[in-house]
């Protein structure tokens, strides 16, 4: 029974947004962008944040990153998604 509870009460996973690993550099800048959300299923309101082309592209900037070369996704889930962390990472010059 222990298979079918794996990652239902708690995860936190980071994923690549790319398939070309051979070719990718990473970059010496990072930065990170967060969107939180919760949803109570009890009241069915859900509240999030997501993030815009805009945002991402205006953050880098502000971070001195005007090359993007890699991105990643974290995402943290609690109590069967009731509570969810999600983080883009991006990386450039």
């Amino acid at each position: 029974m222990s298979f079918m509870l794996s990652g239902c009460l708690y995860s936190d996973v980071t994923l690549p947004l790319t398939h070309n690993f051979n070719n990718t550099k990473i970059g010496a800048k990072r930065i990170v962008l967060d969107e939180r959300s919760v949803s109570s299923r009890l009241v069915g309101a859900d509240i999030s944040v997501a993030w815009s082309e805009d945002l991402i592209l205006q953050e880098a900037k502000n971070a001195g990153i005007h090359d993007l070369s890699f991105a990643e996704r974290r995402i943290l889930s609690v109590l069967f998604g009731t509570y969810m962390h999600h983080e883009l990472i991006i990386y450039g010059d």
